[in-house]
């Protein structure tokens, strides 16, 4: 589900927990200690079993030996929980990272702040699809849904979660094409040097992937090269990046494809990274702000892998240098919606 309601979480009063349902109260979020704990040990057990939904908004009780929904939680404002900063929050403990995972607000009414002051309350709804990799939780622990609890796994089940891949699992990685640390080389008529930036890729699945298709997204404003031998549709979405909340760069941008096809070498299990695409960049000689942040993703698709997006920000310090920052998953937008949703409109 995409759009969630206030009417969707009444339809859940008097349903129990499932195997594919877990209920939460939004006054978990108030215990920023317990959030990631809490939320990681049901992520990592649906992930691990066949996907599921954990609602963060919904007060439940204990009946007849199941957990059920009795009514709507009071919700949170805006203020003290985002989209943005449960996805973090989630994302970076957890290991590995879900690409496929997305957390939607659910509008539930206002909250009175004062007499003449109201803010939107909100709850959550966690979609967690199913894993090709197992999932650890927060406290180092595997965990598998069964019925409606989450339960430690033993061995032969993490590995048989792992050998469950029936297609490829691409990794994409942003990085510089020499060694070292990156810094500008000022030049004329206010943009820098230009540095050379590779798009690299591996399989983590014993699946050998032969077809791929790949995408860059990168900023306009940065004039990037295009990468040999990859297209460029005629697309120019608007890049938003946030991080920990706060709004970092609008961009329009650029997008390059490339297809990955038989006769080249197929990506083998445990094969170092491979240098798929190399392009360049420029920056501004010097920026009003610093440090100044550009937004890139990458984007993996192969038959029978579920599509993954990397999100990166190359990151400009106050004296010239360059780094390359990997990004939580929820930190940029694509027109105004995740990568994978971008691509999947169009």
């Amino acid at each position: 589900m995409t759009d969630w309601t206030k009417k969707d979480l009444d339809g859940l009063i008097g349903v129990p927990e499932s195997s594919r349902l877990e209920f939460k109260s939004t006054r978990l979020l108030a215990d920023k200690a317990r959030v990631a704990e809490t939320l990681t040990k049901g992520v990592s057990a649906f992930a691990n079993a066949e996907g599921g939904t954990i609602i963060v908004g919904l007060e439940e009780s204990a009946g007849k030996g199941q957990r059920v929904a009795t009514s709507i939680s009071p919700g949170v404002s805006p203020e003290d929980a985002s989209v943005t900063w449960l996805t973090q929050v989630i994302q970076d403990n957890i290991s590995p990272p879900i690409p496929g995972l997305r957390v939607h607000p659910i509008a539930i009414g206002d909250l009175r702040l004062s007499l003449d002051s109201t803010a939107q309350r909100l709850a959550f709804a966690i979609e967690i699809p199913r894993s090709q990799r197992a999932v650890q939780a927060k406290d180092n622990i595997y965990y598998l849904r069964q019925e409606d609890r989450s339960l430690p796994m033993r061995a032969f089940q993490v590995d048989d979660v792992n050998n469950r891949s029936d297609g490829p699992d691409i990794e994409l990685l942003l990085r510089p094409r020499a060694d070292g640390p990156l810094g500008l080389i000022r030049g004329p008529q206010d943009r820098s040097e230009r540095v050379v930036l590779e798009v690299v890729a591996r399989n983590h699945s014993d699946v050998v992937a032969e077809l791929a298709l790949f995408h860059l997204i990168v900023p306009r404003e940065v004039n990037p090269s295009a990468p040999n031998g990859w297209e460029k549709p005629p697309l120019a979405p608007s890049m938003i990046l946030t991080t920990g909340g706060e709004f970092r760069r609008q961009a329009i941008a650029q997008v390059r494809e490339s297809f990955f096809k038989s006769p080249e070498p197929a990506l083998f299990k445990g094969m170092a990274w491979r240098v798929i695409g190399v392009f360049s960049v420029d920056f501004k000689n010097d920026y009003e702000h610093s440090p100044h942040y550009e937004p890139v993703v990458l984007v993996a698709e192969a038959p029978k892998m579920q599509p993954k997006t990397f999100e990166f920000a190359l990151r400009v310090g106050i004296g010239g240098e360059v780094a390359i920052e990997r990004l939580s998953a929820g930190d940029i937008t694509v027109d105004d919606v995740a990568p994978l949703d971008y691509f999947a409109s169009l």
